[in-house]
């Protein structure tokens, strides 16, 4: 899979803290550096830790050159950062008939049930265009 580079920009500290535990509990490292006030969590996928930065507009605009800015929006940061190769969990499947739909469990076939699907549509991990995509169509 391809490396993943995104930053979101969070709020506030409780929501910042909810974002922290969803990263550990999908297997990432999250280095110190949240506190009061909005700050951006830079997640590179290569070194599979992310790092809480706080970034002025110069700041931000550098970093977008390499990163996926995703603005404030917590969903499609967690959909990108939880795309790997190892496990299923958190990332979003795309079918043959534009459907999109998220895996709650370590394996995509553990939970897909074909009585609620289109049993002629073929489901697969989404691109990192597709969930982008996808994410902009949903506001």
């Amino acid at each position: 899979m391809k490396t993943i580079a995104c930053m979101v920009l969070v709020s506030d500290e409780r929501l910042q803290t909810e974002l922290e535990a969803w990263m550990r509990d999908i297997g990432h490292y999250v280095r110190a550096g949240k506190g009061n006030g909005a700050r951006f969590l830079v997640f590179d996928s290569a070194q599979n830790e992310s790092l809480w930065l706080q970034l002025n507009d110069s700041a931000q605009k550098i970093f977008a050159r390499d990163f996926i800015d995703c603005g404030t929006d917590i969903e499609l940061f967690k959909a990108l950062a939880a795309m790997n190769d190892k496990n299923d969990r958190e990332q979003w499947f795309t079918d043959t008939a534009d459907g999109f739909s998220k895996c709650s469990v370590d394996r995509w076939l553990d939970e897909w049930q074909p009585e609620y699907h289109d049993r002629y549509s073929i489901w697969r991990k989404a691109t990192v265009e597709e969930i982008v995509e996808h994410f902009k169509t949903r506001q």
